[in-house]
This record gives C-alpha cells, sequence and structure tokens, in this order.
C-alpha cells in the first residue's frame, strides 16, 4: 500500500527576507519534520485500520464499552502479587516528632507489612478466590487489571497509614479514594498478623463490590 508524502522545504515556510540564523532555520525544519512524521504515521494507522477508508471505525467500536477497549488494548490481562506489589508506594505514618521510639516502632511495623504481612495476605486470600487481585485493584482504583506499563509507566497505588485509638483501628476495615488510588489501612496494620489483614481485605472488597464500586 502507498501513501502519498508531503514534503516540507524551507522555502515552503521560511521567506528568503527572514533575518534568522542557519540554526533557527535547523529548528524550524526540525519541527516540521516532526509535524510531517507523525500526520504521516496517524494517517497510516487510520488507513490500516480502516481498510484505506473501507470501514468505519465508529461501526467496530461503536458497540465496545471504552473500559472494555482500555481492557483489551492497553492492559496486562495476567498479574500476580510481585507485578501488584511492585506499583505500591508506601507513604510514612504521620509522627510527633517528641516521641522517636513510637516513630521507629511504626517504621518497623510499616516495613514488615510491607515486606511480608501483606503479601502473605494476599497468597491467602488467593487460595480462597483466584480473583482476589483483580478485586483489590478494582477497590483501590476502580479497574480489575493494570495497565501496560509501557503506555503508562507511572500507574502507582499509593498505601496510607491512619492512626488512631488502638481498638477502635484494630476493628476498622482498609479504606480506598479510587479517584487517587489510595488505600488506607490503620496504623497498628493489626500487629502485622496476616490472618487478620487477609480477613479484614476481604470483607473492605466484599463491601466495595455490594455497593457496585465498578
Amino acid at each position: 500500500m502507498m501513501y502519498s508524502i508531503k514534503k516540507y522545504a524551507f522555502h515552503d515556510k521560511i521567506k528568503a527576507s527572514d533575518a534568522i540564523s542557519k540554526t533557527e532555520n535547523f529548528r524550524k525544519f526540525v519541527v516540521l519534520h516532526m509535524i510531517a512524521s507523525r500526520d504521516m504515521a496517524l494517517e497510516s494507522i487510520r488507513k490500516g485500520l480502516t481498510l484505506n477508508g473501507r470501514v468505519d471505525l465508529k461501526d467496530i467500536f461503536f458497540p465496545v464499552p471504552p473500559i472494555y477497549l482500555n481492557a483489551l488494548y492497553f492492559s496486562n490481562p495476567e498479574f500476580g502479587i510481585d507485578d501488584i506489589m511492585k506499583i505500591l508506594i508506601f507513604v510514612p505514618c504521620k509522627h510527633s516528632k517528641k516521641d522517636m521510639h513510637e516513630v521507629s516502632t511504626y517504621e518497623e511495623m510499616h516495613k514488615m507489612f510491607q515486606e511480608s504481612t501483606l503479601p502473605s495476605a494476599f497468597r491467602i486470600l488467593q487460595h480462597r478466590d483466584p480473583d482476589i487481585l483483580k478485586k483489590f485493584l478494582y477497590y483501590v482504583t476502580g479497574c480489575s487489571y493494570l495497565p501496560n506499563f509501557e503506555m503508562n509507566f507511572s500507574f502507582r497505588i499509593t498505601v496510607e497509614f491512619k492512626k488512631g485509638p488502638k481498638q477502635r483501628t484494630h476493628d476498622d476495615l482498609p479504606t480506598s479514594h479510587t479517584c487517587e488510588k489510595i488505600i488506607v489501612f490503620p496504623a497498628t496494620v493489626y500487629d502485622n498478623n496476616d490472618e487478620t489483614l487477609a480477613s479484614k481485605l476481604e470483607k473492605a472488597l466484599s463491601y466495595g463490590d455490594s455497593f457496585g464500586f465498578h
């Protein structure tokens, strides 16, 4: 399939009377060349998808909801616990600088939570429900799949910790903010008990699903 290419010359855009340097000439040429290359690439894609205009893109994609197109073309269909852990950003809990012992204690708890307790809870839940990782993503981001990192390499989930009375925070479930892709755990992280964490996560995900957070 042959495509016509519009050639850009200096004289098309730059008058001889322009008092500009050779460097400026080169810069303008580079910009024009990039625009021409982009237009040519987009035109090639359009013609390829539409069989050179014989097929209407709207007829192909109109019946398909955008969320499924995104999942089909721009996501990783298979992912595991390690993939989830790589996209988590753990934000340190806010402390009073007066109590350095408390700061040290929380730091150790949250490091253990990140390295051991949370992955272990995911493994426990996977034995009960093979789709639990998709449900976790659903609960935190509103999507049940990971994006293709070549298309969206900045995709991350933020993990925060909330301080409060020990008994109340032990009873709290993890909460999420899908617009900002944040999940919040009690600062005590259930004493790093993976079974308790798994139970709390499972309950939180079931509540989110029942309210239709899709």
